[in-house]
């Protein structure tokens, strides 16, 4: 089984894109999405794969994670992240959730 890893500040969950059966490829999967969450409220869904958190390039959740960090720090309230969802690619901005 794939490692998820939670990202409560982004309400989703996040997998490794080459956990995911016959797909390898860059960026980072979104497993699950909580409905409450603004990122549900974006459309961001499972299965749609995170490619850039503020203009920086994912690879794993601990990336995507240290993005959302380094956001934080900077006294952002929200990140930038590059999704591509099925074919589409997109710029969402995802409010964050104070932790």
């Amino acid at each position: 089984t794939p490692t998820v890893t939670e990202l409560e500040q982004l309400g989703m969950s996040l997998t490794p894109v080459t956990a995911r059966a016959g797909e390898a490829g860059d960026g980072v999967a979104i497993s699950d999405v909580k409905s409450d969450s603004d990122a549900a409220t974006k459309g961001l869904k499972t299965g749609d794969v995170i490619l850039e958190v503020q203009g920086e390039k994912v690879a794993t959740p601990a990336d995507v994670s240290a993005g959302v960090k380094k956001a934080t720090e900077g006294g952002r309230r929200a990140v930038l992240l590059r999704v591509k969802s099925g074919d589409v690619l997109r710029f969402v901005a995802v409010q964050l959730k104070a932790g």
